[in-house]
């Protein structure tokens, strides 16, 4: 393919030249074996063409048995370029602060000149002839130049999320069976912007991740449209066990049952010690 970022000469006026100017004409080669390579193109390359008349020469570049497709404007003598037009819309009328604009995107678009003998004549697009800046937010031209002519088209560059910033409120929590944690709500989120700026992220569009006794990090994800951010916060977080000890009176004596202790039992083998317990004791006659 002929690689989008060549800048060569594109219009000629009849009879000016014989050969093309091949100057900074450059195509682009993928290999079976996933390389990529650039290779200036030589006169040997062409298929036949002819400088002599005016209009729109289609010429065709070979190399290793693959082709591709250049077009050159020749303009009868003598006639100018007055402007030019844009009609129809591009194929993405929206960017992400910083992004590149590609030829994709302007397909819909049908750049027309006036020439001054009351002809017009279709443009053929290159990057070489746009020119734009998407480093900031908000409504932006596209500037197209041909033969020193412009002509602009307006898209929206927009800002957006890169990170996600979690603030807790608390970094030690404690749990118990009927009381499970919320880690979502011990958090604020902040979504850090591509241009610096930031924003208060919707909670109600962040998950977190399981929590067990112990040391934990925690993975938030935010998620909202096609956007997935993620972020770790680092917790302490205890098991609280309520116990009761039940102390029975009988005909042989005193008999201690640890009631309500199979929770207590499980927690002590497999929570590595972060568990708290609280323990109320009671007679019954």
């Amino acid at each position: 393919a002929v690689d989008t970022a060549s800048s060569y000469k594109k219009v000629y006026l009849a009879g000016e030249a014989t050969e093309l100017d091949l100057t900074g004409l450059k195509i682009v080669v993928s290999y079976n074996n996933g390389s990529i390579e650039t290779v200036s193109v030589t006169a040997a390359m062409l298929s036949a063409y002819d400088l002599s008349t005016a209009g729109v020469k289609d010429i065709t570049i070979s190399y290793l048995e693959q082709t591709c497709t250049i077009s050159i404007t020749v303009n009868a003598p003598g006639v100018e370029v007055n402007g030019i037009t844009v009609s129809g819309t591009p194929a993405k009328t929206t960017y992400k602060l910083g992004e590149s604009l590609t030829l994709a995107d302007l397909e819909g678009i049908t750049v027309t000149a006036a020439l001054s003998d009351g002809s017009e004549q279709n443009v053929v697009l290159s990057l070489d002839m746009i020119s734009y800046d998407f480093a900031t937010a908000g409504s932006k031209d596209i500037t197209i130049t041909y033969e020193e002519k412009t002509a602009k088209i307006t898209v929206t560059v927009e800002d957006y999320a890169t990170s996600l910033k979690v603030t807790p409120a608390e970094t030690t929590l404690a749990y118990s069976k009927n009381a499970p944690l919320n880690l979502v709500a011990n958090a604020t989120y902040t979504l850090m912007m591509a241009s610096g700026a930031e924003s208060s992220a919707d909670a109600g569009k962040v998950s977190a991740s399981d929590y067990k006794p112990g040391l934990n990090t925690i993975t938030y994800t935010y998620e909202d449209g096609g956007v997935v951010l993620t972020a770790t916060q680092d917790y302490e977080i205890w098991y609280e066990l309520s116990a009761v000890h039940k102390v029975e009176k009988n005909d042989s004596g005193k008999d201690v049952t640890l009631a309500d202790l199979s929770e207590y039992f499980f927690v002590q083998s497999n929570l590595d010690g972060y568990f708290r317990m609280t323990c109320d004791w009671y007679f019954v006659d």
